[in-house]
């Protein structure tokens, strides 16, 4: 009988590339491409920031001494702010 000499098992060693980060993501938003890949786009959830935002001042007129906020210029809702998208192949099965 022969000998089997194929082999068994096989290693897989993880190395990070030089523009590997670590994203924090909410959720994501993708599906299908018209090519037939996986597009998913993560994304974070957050407040939106301020355009501006308008303080009186003190009677002193010290800009290290403000006064009440008196306005704000800012989106209504919440942000997505999409983070990275990663596309690729499914996998086909055998």
């Amino acid at each position: 009988m022969a000998e089997d000499n194929s082999p068994h098992s096989i290693d897989f060693h993880y190395i990070k590339s030089n523009s590997f980060r670590v994203v924090h993501a909410d959720g994501v938003w993708g599906g299908p491409t018209p090519r037939g890949y996986v597009s998913m786009s993560f994304y974070s959830e957050r407040t939106p920031i301020p355009r501006r935002i308008t303080h009186a001042l003190t009677p002193e007129g010290d800009l290290g001494k403000l006064g009440e906020e008196v306005g704000r210029d800012t989106k209504e809702g919440l942000v997505r702010e999409v983070e990275v998208e990663v596309m690729f192949e499914p996998l086909a099965k055998p």
